[in-house]
């Protein structure tokens, strides 16, 4: 096939759950003369594998899969999700070669596994540009201008993020008690939480940190005011797995309330830690990352291992070249 062009298109993610399907799933469309070659591309922890599949027909409709690595347990719907939608996947885009080596153990043919990092940095930086290129009273009017003055003012700001199922009940009167310890020894400092509107969230966060001064509860943000918000602080305390791909591109040490790593390629390169939801445990690593200065420039200037932002590109060059490899 000669002369081909590829175009890219998709959806942004979405925050609603009932959408999550459309939000998700990208779309590339190779062209060649009256040639059309679809390929669907759903990132990391996707809607339902049939979603993925029907969003193109017909015989030169194909599926893709990017941040794809296959081995997280079963037990929650989004990780099963991404497992089944990765068995039905024509290409794989695995983000590091340890994800790599997961696919081939799970029998996933090596002819379709590319190491292409991960797409979900290339769309934060771009974000990040557009948060930058905002004016002040902007971000004035859109976080308010009390929480960000006291950002930009505060000798330490803390961005918290926490939703897992697996840390409902003690877990979270866990880490809330570590967060309100760690608030009250630093005056000067403030935690910032978007609090998930899960009630299993909200009543621990509320019961315990309500009160707190320097811990700003606020609602759960759009994208970009969130980005602005990871970029402004000194410390990212979660239990996300998109942010831990998404914290160490922004240079900022980030501590995981997990108790397994969903990511280990982060805990290997240095950009992370695990602490889990251990009281004790939280306020010693922050602590610790916060009062050293060697140990934070260590874990804030390790390169992430996921993405370098430029890995749309290349994909829709491997892309390109596969397809026209199969249409001659």
């Amino acid at each position: 096939m000669k002369n081909c062009s590829l175009s890219w298109g998709g959806h942004t993610r979405s925050a609603s759950a009932c959408s999550i399907n459309n939000g998700v799933l990208t779309s590339a469309t190779l062209r060649s003369g009256d040639c059309r070659h679809n390929v669907s591309m759903p990132s990391g922890v996707s809607g339902s594998p049939k979603s993925a599949r029907r969003q193109y027909e017909g015989p030169t409709a194909e599926l893709a899969h990017a941040d794809t690595w296959l081995v997280t347990p079963f037990s929650e719907t989004a990780a099963a999700n991404r497992s089944l939608v990765g068995r039905l996947s024509d290409y794989h885009f695995a983000p590091t070669e340890t994800a790599r080596q997961n696919l081939l153990a799970e029998n996933i043919a090596d002819t379709k596994i590319y190491v292409m990092d991960n797409t979900v940095i290339d769309a934060l930086l771009m974000a990040r540009e557009k948060a930058k290129s905002n004016s002040d009273s902007h971000w004035k009017s859109t976080l308010g201008k009390d929480l960000y003055d006291n950002v930009l003012a505060v000798k330490k700001c803390i961005l918290i993020t926490g939703h897992r199922r697996e840390n409902f009940g003690q877990g979270f009167i866990d880490l809330c008690t570590a967060i309100k310890q760690i608030a009250k020894a630093h005056p000067d400092w403030m935690l910032v939480y978007p609090v998930h509107l899960n009630p299993n969230v909200q009543k621990p966060v509320n019961d315990i940190l309500g009160e707190q001064r320097n811990v700003r509860l606020i609602e759960p943000q759009d994208y970009l005011p969130f980005v602005w918000l990871m970029d402004h602080s000194d410390l990212i305390l979660t239990d996300s797995g998109g942010i831990q791909k998404e914290g160490p591109s922004l240079g900022k040490p980030l501590l995981v309330m997990r108790n397994v790593a969903e990511r280990p390629d982060a805990l290997e390169a240095g950009t992370v830690r695990l602490v889990g939801t251990n009281t004790k445990a939280i306020v010693e690593n922050v602590e610790e990352v916060l009062s050293d200065a060697a140990v934070y420039q260590t874990m804030s200037q390790e390169i992430n291992p996921y993405d370098d932002g430029k890995v749309v590109p290349r994909i829709i060059d491997a892309l390109r070249i596969r397809i026209e490899q199969n249409q001659n």
